[in-house]
């Protein structure tokens, strides 16, 4: 059977003989290596290092004695909170007629007046929902108004709430000091109203029967001055037809074709140049109107940004 060191070393006198483990152990070896690497460290003063192996060693196999060390150890690390549970846990794993109980009641008493408290307080407004975390721990709420040990220095405390702003807390305490905070979450989270995107402004472009009326009046204008020619061509060919003879023209047969064609020709012409300079003149008009109906909605709209951008 292993005989542990830990049941043998001194520390403290009668409070460094350790009790038989509460638990069946895990690598009760490797803690009785970690134990002993724990006391040398804080021999040499690393208060750091010999608190970690004697944590190691207490999960590895618990024994009061482990947890005496590592409470002494606690304790000149500057951590009384920490050091005072530690012996709490201690006596609790004491056997009634030990005589360690004496001497670990003593230092429980004796550490009670340098443990600082921190008291935090809701704020009463804050909403119902809030939840609260001290050094990332979450705190229960029945915790609120309750003086709890904590260790000197710096303890965060971070507030939240359910569309709050989250709001952060630093409470830095010294040995022995009681501190009151009320806390509480931000303001309500602003959520910003999606930017309405910018009114288009129509594009109506000149009107399609603009258009159709200028080509039909070009294509009129084109088809009478067309005829318009051919009806001087017929008429020249009327003249050499038609000679004159004692002042009375006298027609050929080809001569006669010609004076029809040329009336044809020059009545179809004189239909066709006036419906295409019409056909012109209102498609002209078509599309001047379009473009001051366009000029005129862009401005408007324009005034509409405007106003709108005043408000």
């Amino acid at each position: 059977m292993l005989v542990s060191v830990r049941r043998s070393r001194i520390l403290l006198g009668a409070l460094l003989l350790t009790a038989a483990a509460h638990a069946e152990p895990l690598d009760p070896a490797a803690a009785e290596e970690l134990f002993v690497e724990g006391r040398a460290a804080m021999d040499r003063g690393d208060f750091t290092t010999a608190c970690r192996r004697f944590e190691e060693s207490e999960r590895l196999d618990p024994a009061a004695g482990t947890l005496i060390n590592w409470a002494e150890c606690l304790n000149r690390e500057g951590k009384p909170a920490s050091s005072r549970l530690k012996w709490r846990e201690a006596l609790d794993a004491l056997s009634p007629n030990d005589e360690r109980r004496t001497a670990a009641a003593e230092r429980i008493a004796a550490l009670e007046s340098s443990v600082p408290r921190l008291e935090i307080r809701m704020d009463p407004a804050a909403p119902l929902s809030s939840m609260v975390k001290r050094d990332g721990i979450a705190v229960d709420p029945v915790t609120f108004g309750l003086a709890i040990p904590v260790d000197p220095g710096a303890h965060r405390i971070d507030v939240t709430a359910p569309g709050r702003v989250g709001s952060e807390f630093v409470a830095t305490l010294a040995k022995g000091e009681h501190r009151v905070i009320v806390v509480g979450p931000g303001p309500p989270l602003v959520v910003a109203a999606p930017l309405a995107p910018a009114p288009v402004v129509p594009k109506h472009g000149p009107p399609v029967a603009a258009w159709v009326v200028g080509a039909v009046g070009a294509a009129s204008l084109v088809t009478g001055a067309t005829f318009g020619v051919l009806a001087i061509v017929a008429k020249d060919r009327m003249d050499d037809g038609c000679p004159r003879s004692s002042g009375t023209r006298v027609c050929t047969d080809s001569g006669f074709r010609a004076a029809q064609d040329g009336q044809t020709y020059a009545t179809i012409a004189n239909i066709m140049v006036p419906i295409g300079v019409a056909g012109l003149g209102f498609g002209g008009y078509l599309l001047w109107s379009g473009a001051s109906s366009d000029a005129r909605t862009g401005a408007n709209h324009a005034a509409e940004l405007h106003v709108a951008s005043a408000f």
